[in-house]
């Protein structure tokens, strides 16, 4: 890991704000900053690519939209939020508006781990964005997640996570213990 990466892990922004960026990969240091919730140490480096066209432009998807998953696993609603502002027209820094976050990537990863870790806050915002339509549902207690789809939908690369089916309908869970209640909510 090189110094630079390594003062965006650690949310050093007095450090980081003495580098020439020119010429740095900043993808990972982007990741490592989302990662442990450095929001500031985020807007600084989106910020510093929106201000000079010499600079390389962040991928914010870089590895599977990576930078979104984890802080959604980690907690960090502040940069879940910035995240995904950057697919609206008044996006905050230009030079990434119309950035679009599957939030769905990687068999639901984000809205799965944010659950497991019991970071209710970012389960809660995720919820509206997710239950956009009558054939799939996201439900979450406790820290177990339930997420019902179509009988023919498939996961791909998860196919271990356990299901139940019922007539219209098939459930993914965590455990089996709440899908009543899911059940209920979905009605």
């Amino acid at each position: 890991m090189n110094k630079f990466w390594k003062l965006c892990e650690k949310g050093d922004l007095e450090a980081i704000k003495l580098f020439d960026f020119q010429n740095l990969d900043i993808d990972r240091a982007f990741q490592y900053a989302c990662e442990n919730g450095y929001l500031e140490v985020v807007k600084l480096l989106l910020s510093l690519n929106s201000l000079d066209e010499k600079f390389k432009k962040i991928n914010i998807n870089f590895n599977a939209d990576y930078a979104f998953r984890i802080a959604c696993s980690n907690g960090h609603l502040g940069i879940v939020k910035l995240l995904l502002s950057l697919n609206s027209s008044d996006c905050e820094f230009p030079l990434y508006e119309g950035t679009e976050i599957n939030i769905n990537f990687d068999d639901d990863a984000a809205f799965r781990y944010a659950c497991y870790n019991v970071h209710s806050e970012v389960v809660e915002f995720l919820i509206p964005l997710l239950n956009q339509n009558k054939y799939e549902f996201y439900f979450h207690k406790e820290g177990e997640y339930y997420i019902v789809k179509p009988l023919n939908f498939k996961y791909g690369e998860c196919e271990n996570i356990e299901s139940v089916k019922f007539d219209d309908f098939k459930i993914y869970y965590s455990c089996d213990e709440y899908i009543n209640e899911c059940i209920e909510a979905y009605k």
